[in-house]
């Protein structure tokens, strides 16, 4: 459980291995991370307002391990398959130097994980009070490491929605997402498509006590994995 320092909110972090595909197990090498999102109330009772969902990618050991690095991200979610291909050059098979300047990574090498917030949703009624962006932040606490470049797309859709939202509506999410410092996100490319990066191999706060930060379910004591059982401070 992790909990913001300022507020009753909470995010509650599950993590399980994935598949990279059926011949392939993940070996530690593929991570989905649920977080569900709630308030506390003041006799303790947790009240669930929404969901997060993301997924880490321990790019060090597939470039060690010889996988085709679009394999884990193109069988996930086509966020993921789209985003790697705007920051990977697969010719030169290496990262991007304009996103590695953009994110300040030293080189391609420097990269060891990649984070991809899939989805965060709020119950409308809970929105308008950077709920969202709180959850985030307890993401990256959660989830830093050394090498960690972390993603996101802009990409507003109630659940019962279909198709794409409007270039002004990502725009609009984007810059909510970029008006929190503590997250470092950039913008990669036009505003309106929603695509943003990041380099949580720290964290930088104001606050000198970062909030616990504890995981249940069965994949919790990932080894190679420091932050999901554990968390490290930067």
């Amino acid at each position: 459980m992790a909990r913001a320092e300022d507020d009753d909110l909470l995010v509650e972090f599950m993590v399980q291995l994935m598949e990279i595909d059926g011949d392939m197990p993940a070996e530690r090498l593929v991570h989905e991370i649920k977080g569900s999102i709630k308030l506390m109330s003041p006799e303790g009772e947790e009240q669930p307002i929404g969901s997060l969902t993301a997924y880490l990618v321990n790019i060090a050991a597939l470039m060690e391990e010889g996988i085709y690095l679009l394999a884990p991200h193109d069988m996930r979610e086509q966020h993921l398959a789209g985003t790697v291909n705007r920051i990977f050059n697969f010719e030169e098979y290496e990262f991007t130097p304009a996103m590695l300047k953009k994110a300040g990574f030293p080189d391609s090498d420097s990269i060891q994980w990649h984070l991809h917030m899939f989805g965060l949703y709020l119950e409308p009624q809970h929105r308008d009070r950077r709920r969202g962006v709180r959850a985030l932040r307890l993401l990256r606490w959660y989830t830093q490491r050394p090498g960690l470049l972390a993603t996101a797309r802009a990409f507003p859709r109630e659940p019962s929605e279909h198709g794409s939202p409007t270039g002004a509506a990502m725009a609009a999410l984007a810059r909510y997402y970029l008006s929190e410092k503590a997250l470092g996100f950039r913008q990669l490319g036009r505003l309106d498509q929603g695509w943003l990066i990041a380099n949580w191999s720290s964290f930088q706060t104001a606050s000198p006590h970062p909030p616990d930060a504890d995981a249940g379910g069965d994949e919790v004591t990932l080894e190679g994995c420091p932050g999901l059982n554990e968390p490290t401070w930067g």
